[in-house]
């Protein structure tokens, strides 16, 4: 039940990054290259982020992660990709800068480069290039700096603005386990508002549930593309960072694997769905790793932020608290948690509905096969993927990873159902009562080795924390002593096999028993 204790990692090195507040004035005591072009002497005065489009970017070309060293590199080459909404041959050089996470100190560029397509999506890139010196001289760039900002206009003075990750080659840096499947993996996030339901967690007259999503998904990815930030979102990142304290740059020395917004695998196949929800108090882009891997076997995975039970960052700037906490003293409050975050699965499946119908962005469109729709989970979110699949026909299998049944444990579960634990069950009687319950097919698969904090990123991103706190103990957040890399293996196989054989119907043998490749997992099997 218990989520990753925020208040369990000390730190020695601390750094905060603030947001900026109005528009920053260039120009004034900066070259001209700096500043402003075509004659025009007035200042070039930018309009905050959340105001100016953003246009994708590529920090040093044909290379990820983007590490260099500060002390011996003399320039950085940045590529600001041309799209259908940016026009990278309209791009001004003169009115080009490169900033910090923070957006405090900005560095302009040195020179532009002939254009050329970089990433191999047809269209031309443009090139600038940057002095590493100004850029470090300035604090751009910095030992615990992990994030670089662009801010570019075009020759019609339309601004745009862009992120890369650009960090000192010394810098600690963890980089998640590749995905084995055939498929590249695409990503993007949405904020869904569920009109027909108000929020229970606020008292303000007329709030609505919102629920934002990230979804990861099979797709084509052009020979030059760079993978997105381990986080979408810088404030999200920051935002996460903090409240585990952590330095607030920490999420971007993360990488992943997934191309932001990348077209669907071609064809016309139809791809499985699986709903996730995370641990009671997580971010649901901890749990990135086991959703590229499901999304490279070729399912559409859609992983929740239930708000107000964790910090959640919304793309339009607002960051919300956890603001409830589920407790063993109170069942009414458990209840009316458990009861919002199976809401939020049902209205999500309803919008992925939608979005199969008609994909505003063209990207889905009859591409999800909606009969066969599963749902996982870690902890409290396990707890939410049973009930899930009580209520709602629509999910045809299910996952618990280490969490209390919160819901109706007596009830069992009707459809397939796989739990995953690390032993804390044996005290937990409704894993008894569940299990005993069931009237389909089950799994009960132990993990030795394993702790509550064994079905996510955080079992990966321990070189990182180390990083800042040496002495930090693994334990003190429920990590078992099961090799970090071992326990993300076991905590992905399993769910795949499991959805392989119940949503896809293909022989799946690390489902009949225990197995030699896997020994430190003990699988009870329950034949209905």
């Amino acid at each position: 039940m218990s989520s990753l204790d925020t208040q369990a990692i000390p730190l020695s090195r601390r750094s905060s990054v603030s947001r900026r507040g109005g528009a920053l004035v260039l120009c004034a005591g900066m070259s001209l290259l700096q500043a402003c072009g075509d004659g025009d002497e007035r200042p070039v005065i930018w309009p905050p982020d959340e105001v100016s489009p953003s246009v994708a970017m590529d920090v040093l070309p044909g290379t990820y992660p983007n590490r260099l060293d500060v002390s011996s590199t003399e320039l950085v080459e940045v590529a600001v990709l041309g799209s259908e909404a940016f026009d990278a041959k309209q791009l001004d050089a003169r009115a080009s800068q490169l900033g910090d996470a923070s957006g405090k100190n900005w560095v302009g560029a040195k020179e532009a480069r002939p254009a050329k397509d970089v990433d191999g999506d047809g269209r031309l890139d443009a090139l600038l290039v940057f002095s590493v010196a100004e850029l470090t001289q300035k604090q751009v760039l910095t030992p615990e700096s992990s994030t670089v900002r662009l801010r570019a206009r075009t020759k019609q003075k339309g601004n745009f603005v862009g992120r890369d990750g650009l960090a000192d080659s010394k810098a600690p840096q963890v980089v998640l386990p590749a995905p084995k499947g055939p498929h590249a993996v695409g990503t993007f996030e949405r904020a869904w508002t569920d009109t027909g339901r108000d929020e229970v967690f606020t008292t303000a007259a007329g709030d609505k549930r919102e629920v934002l999503v990230r979804v990861w998904y099979p797709a084509s990815v052009p020979s030059g593309a760079q993978p997105a930030p381990y986080f979408l979102q810088l404030h999200e990142a920051e935002f996460l960072a903090e409240s585990l304290e952590l330095p607030s740059p920490a999420f971007g020395f993360v990488y992943s694997h997934s191309y932001q917004d990348a077209a669907m695998v071609s064809g016309s196949e139809r791809h499985p769905v699986v709903l996730f929800s995370p641990g009671y108090g997580m971010s649901r882009i901890l749990y990135s790793a086991v959703a590229e891997e499901l999304a490279s076997r070729g399912y559409v995975v859609a992983a929740m932020a239930h708000t107000y039970s964790a910090p959640v960052a919304f793309p339009d700037g607002r960051k919300l608290p956890q603001t409830v906490q589920v407790t063993l003293e109170d069942e009414a409050l458990n209840r009316k948690i458990q009861d919002a975050w199976t809401a939020d699965a049902r209205f999500v499946l309803d919008q992925l509905t939608a979005v199969n119908a008609n994909d505003p962005k063209g990207r889905l469109t009859g591409r999800l096969d909606l009969e066969r729709v599963g749902m996982f989970g870690h902890s409290f979110g396990g707890s939410t993927s049973a009930e899930a699949c009580r209520v709602d026909a629509r999910f045809k299998a299910g996952i618990n990873m280490d969490g209390t049944f919160f819901g109706q444990p007596a009830a069992g579960a009707t459809v397939p159902f796989f739990m995953l634990a690390a032993g804390r069950e044996e005290k937990d009687p409704s894993w008894e009562t569940f299990s005993q319950n069931l009237k389909g097919p089950g799994y009960w698969a132990r993990v030795e080795g394993a702790q509550h904090a064994n079905f996510g990123d955080i079992q990966l991103l321990m070189p990182l924390v180390r990083a800042y706190a040496p002495d930090f103990d693994p334990a003190s957040i429920d990590l078992g002593p099961i090799e970090g890399a071992r326990g993300y293996t076991l905590s992905s196989v399993y769910p795949l096999a499991f959805f392989d054989k119940h949503l896809r119907g293909l022989s799946t043998p690390l489902l009949n028993g225990n197995s030699s490749d896997y020994p430190e997992v003990d699988l009870t099997v329950y034949p209905r």
